[in-house]
């Protein structure tokens, strides 16, 4: 079983690899790319299991990260597919992820800091 350290640096690793993926991507050229389209949605799945992980205290500490969207937003690209929009995958890739990532360096400098205390 992960830690949540290691959980919150996998989903740090997810948010830098579909930025090298997406890069300077316009939405228009987001929307022609499979490739880029599937990536994001398996790194949405992938941060929505990350955050199903985390300790509920963790969650409570940090009651401002979005937990529940996440998993949320997992549970619609796996179970709803069919329905989920790109437009919509874009808009979060572009407004949300940038806040999450924010979120998730805070998240991880106060792991790091506490696993370091004896």
């Amino acid at each position: 079983m992960l830690t949540d350290l290691q959980r919150i640096e996998h989903m740090l690793e997810i948010i830098r690899q579909i930025r090298q993926i997406i890069g300077s991507a316009t939405e228009a050229e987001y929307g022609q790319a499979l490739s880029m389209q599937f990536s994001l949605r398996y790194s949405v799945v992938m941060l929505g299991e990350d955050a199903g992980g985390i300790s509920d205290e963790l969650q409570r500490q940090f009651p401002e990260t979005p937990w529940k969207s996440l998993k949320g937003m997992r549970n619609i690209v796996v179970h709803d597919y069919v329905k989920t929009l790109e437009e919509t995958l874009w808009s979060t890739y572009v407004n949300d992820v940038p806040v999450l990532e924010s979120q998730l360096r805070q998240i991880h400098n106060y792991l790091s800091t506490e696993e370091s205390k004896p």
